[in-house]
């Protein structure tokens, strides 16, 4: 592998001792090899470092921080110790499918690409012992390139984070640090705030399949979670029509609170379901993304 890899996958965690080991699996698992696995943990109590020691392989780094640095502070502080040409952040409770980077990274390759900076897919959503809640969710449609301001457009008026989290997307780290890097004081819509940032700068790309799982833990499934996450995305759309009027109208504001406001009562059904659902055995780990 060369000095510079093709990829950094950046892990930050904070108490992920019972997750961390399947999805650092997942990532050495993955088709294409040139990469490195940083994994910078923000003082965590549990025992996430003995679980990161017992994954052996020469790609990962782990960094340990003796101070909890907060969710924001310790992503930025991740993505400055990568060294990859592009980067894809891990929640440290959720996994990507075997072809994730390599079909990602063929598309930041592509000399026909060039103005792409963000690559995003379809995910799963699982639970916490990795059973299938909900397939094949994101954006609809096959593959295919969007000016990145049209997206940001389209997730205002319909009100939903349409990207995903964070292991759908794969950037340019040459785009990211023309950024402003990811919000110091996170809320619920810190995802959309990093690719808002990146779409200013250039084109979206999306593969129409799922490339990996998002981990819905049973701590999320509370009504009054529910609640903050509406009024933080109410905040969050009006804030950005502030900063980029000429990207955003007030009238696409309104209309995206709509959408968000549908979108907290099925939340609010779906923590519901969570709580009263038998699981299914069906677990996502053998899924190949081919």
């Amino acid at each position: 592998m060369s000095t510079s890899p093709k990829v950094s996958v950046c892990v930050p965690v904070y108490n992920g001792g019972a997750t961390i080991a399947d999805t650092l699996r997942s990532v050495l698992a993955q088709s294409l090899t040139d990469f490195e696995l940083v994994v910078v943990d923000s003082a965590s109590s549990d025992a996430t470092a003995a679980v990161v020691d017992t994954v052996r392989d020469s790609r990962i780094r782990f960094i340990h921080h003796d101070t909890n640095l907060g969710m924001g502070d310790n992503w930025n502080r991740a993505l400055r110790d990568c060294r990859g040409e592009y980067i894809k952040v891990l929640s440290a409770d959720d996994i990507i499918y075997r072809d994730c980077l390599a079909l990602q990274t063929a598309i930041l390759d592509d000399p026909h690409h060039r103005n792409t900076v963000l690559v995003g897919g379809r995910r799963d959503i699982i639970d916490d012992d990795g059973n299938i809640l909900m397939a094949d969710r994101g954006l609809a449609g096959p593959d295919a390139t969007y000016p990145g301001k049209a997206v940001i457009r389209k997730m205002v008026r319909g009100g939903r984070n349409y990207i995903g989290e964070p292991l759908t997307g794969l950037y340019r780290r040459s785009a990211f640090e023309q950024t402003t890097g990811y919000d110091l004081n996170p809320t619920y819509c810190t995802d959309m705030s990093i690719w808002f940032k990146l779409l200013l700068l250039g084109d979206f790309h999306l593969i129409g399949k799922p490339i990996g799982a998002f981990r819905v833990g049973a701590g999320s499934t509370s009504l009054g979670i529910a609640r903050s996450q509406w009024r933080q995305g109410v905040d969050f759309f009006r804030a950005q029509q502030n900063l980029m009027p000429d990207v955003l109208s007030p009238g696409d504001v309104r209309v995206g609170y709509f959408g968000w406001t549908r979108d907290a009562v099925l939340r609010q059904a779906f923590y519901l379901y969570l709580k009263l659902r038998r699981p299914r055995e069906v677990s996502p780990a053998k899924r190949q993304a081919t």
